[in-house]
C-alpha cells in the first residue's frame, strides 16, 4: 500500500446500554491520561485491541472513554505495554438515554502487518463498566 494508505481506515462503531445509565461515568481528562484498566479507572471505557501479526503476543490497543479521551498503546510479549506509542487515529463518543456510544477511525498505517500476501487480523474489543 502506498501513496493511498493514510485514507485507508478501519472504523469501528460500538454502543453500549447500561442498565443504569444515569450512574455512567464519563470523565473528561487530558489524552493519554490515566483510563486504564487498574485502581485508576476514572470512567466507563472501551477498549480495542488489534493484533495485526496474528501472533497472539502482540496487540495495538486503541481505549476511548464516555467523555471521548482517548488512549493508545502496543501490547507485547503476552503481558508488557507501551504507552509511549502515539498512533494518529479519531474517536468520538456520545452519551445517549440508554448509555453511550464510541467511534474509532484508525487508519491503517498506523498499524504493522506481515508481508505475507494475505494478511489475517484478530480484533477484540472490551467495555469497562465501573457499575453502581
Amino acid at each position: 500500500m502506498t501513496g493511498r494508505a493514510s485514507s485507508i481506515a478501519i472504523t469501528i462503531l460500538t454502543a453500549s446500554t447500561l442498565a443504569h445509565a444515569d450512574v455512567l461515568r464519563a470523565q473528561a481528562i487530558r489524552r493519554e491520561g490515566t483510563i486504564a484498566v487498574d485502581v485508576d479507572v476514572l470512567a466507563d471505557l472501551v477498549a480495542v485491541g488489534i493484533d495485526s501479526y496474528n501472533d497472539r503476543r502482540t496487540a495495538y490497543v486503541f481505549q476511548l472513554n464516555a467523555a471521548g479521551v482517548q488512549r493508545d498503546q502496543i501490547v507485547f510479549d503476552d503481558s508488557k505495554s507501551d504507552d509511549s506509542w502515539d498512533a494518529v487515529w479519531t474517536g468520538d463518543a456520545a452519551l445517549t438515554e440508554s448509555g453511550w456510544t464510541a467511534e474509532f477511525r484508525i487508519p491503517l498505517n498506523q498499524l504493522r502487518f506481515t508481508s505475507r500476501d494475505v494478511q489475517t487480523v484478530v480484533m477484540v474489543k472490551a467495555n469497562y463498566w465501573l457499575g453502581l
